[in-house]
C-alpha cells in the first residue's frame, strides 16, 4: 500500500496565508476575544452553544452563553445569562437611525424568578437604577450593503444576528426555567458584539457608538408572569456592542444588570 504523500513545505505555507486570510475575515477570532473577556472577568462560559428550533426542525447555534451568579450583594442568588452572537464586519458600518424612543419599561428585562416572587411596584422603582433605564432606543436599521447596491446578494448581516440572539435568548430561558430547583432570581440578556464600525444617525448627522439598545416586541404562545406583571408581548432589548467596549459593557452588566 502505497502512502499518501505530505504536502511540502512551499504547499504548507501557501495553503497557511490563505487559512491566515480567512480566519481575519471571520467572526471566529472575534468570538476568541469575547470569551477570553468574559473567561477574565469571571464569567462562565460555553461555546458553540447547539438547540433543537422546533419550528424549522433542526438544530441551530449561539456563539457563546456566559453565566455568573452573585452571592455576595443580594439574599438570594442572583444569576445573569449573557447569550451573545458574535460579528465581524469590515468595510460596511452598522447604521441604526434614532428616533425619540426611550427604554422605559421595567419588562425590557427578561428575568425569572424562582421560589420568589417580586412585587410590580418595587420592581418599576429599582428598574429606574437599571442600566436599560432611558436609554435611546433604536428600532431601525439600515443593511451595511445598502449603500454599495449589493444587498440584493447579500442577506442583511443585521438582522440575521437579531433573529439568531432571540432565538438563543428564547431557548436558554426556557431551558433555565425548566431546570432550575433551588430559590433563584435570573436575569438574561442577549448581546450581539460587534468587531466593526457602530454608527447611529440623527439630526442629519453619523455618530459613532460603542453600545446600541435594539428595542423589539415578540408575540407570545402564553402569557409571561414575572415580577408581578403578566403580558402577551413581551419586549426585548437587544445589547450591541463593539469588540473595544465589551469589557467596559461587562462592568456595566455586573452593577446595574439586576432588579432586586
Amino acid at each position: 500500500m502505497s502512502e499518501i504523500k505530505e504536502i511540502s513545505e512551499e504547499e504548507l505555507k501557501k495553503l497557511e496565508e490563505k487559512v491566515k486570510k480567512k480566519f481575519e475575515q471571520s467572526g471566529f477570532s472575534t468570538e476568541e476575544q469575547t470569551a477570553l473577556a468574559l473567561t477574565k472577568n469571571d464569567w462562565y462560559v460555553l461555546r458553540n452553544v447547539k438547540y433543537y428550533h422546533e419550528t424549522e426542525r433542526k438544530y441551530k447555534e449561539i456563539d457563546i452563553v456566559a453565566n455568573k451568579i452573585f452571592h455576595k450583594s443580594t439574599k438570594l442568588p442572583v444569576s445573569i445569562t449573557l447569550v451573545i452572537e458574535c460579528k465581524k464586519q469590515e468595510k460596511h458600518p452598522w447604521i441604526f437611525p434614532i428616533g425619540n424612543t426611550k427604554v422605559d419599561n421595567p419588562l425590557s428585562v427578561t428575568f425569572m424568578e424562582k421560589g420568589i416572587k417580586l412585587n410590580s411596584d418595587r420592581v418599576k422603582k429599582k428598574f429606574q437604577d437599571h442600566y436599560y433605564y432611558g436609554r435611546d432606543a433604536v428600532t431601525f436599521s439600515i443593511s451595511p450593503f445598502y449603500f454599495d447596491g449589493s444587498r440584493k446578494n447579500h442577506p442583511d448581516p443585521i438582522k440575521k444576528a437579531i433573529d439568531q440572539v432571540l432565538d438563543g435568548l428564547y431557548r436558554i430561558s426556557y431551558i433555565e426555567e425548566k431546570l432550575r430547583k433551588k430559590p433563584i432570581l435570573c436575569f438574561f440578556y442577549p448581546v450581539i458584539v460587534l468587531n466593526g464600525d457602530l454608527l447611529s444617525y440623527s439630526d442629519g448627522r453619523l455618530n459613532r457608538e460603542s453600545h446600541i439598545s435594539y428595542l423589539t416586541n415578540i408575540s407570545l404562545d402564553d402569557t409571561w408572569r414575572a415580577g408581578g406583571f403578566v403580558t402577551w408581548f413581551k419586549q426585548v432589548v437587544i445589547d450591541i456592542v463593539k469588540l473595544s467596549y465589551f469589557e467596559d459593557f461587562l462592568g456595566i452588566v455586573e452593577r446595574n444588570g439586576m432588579i432586586k
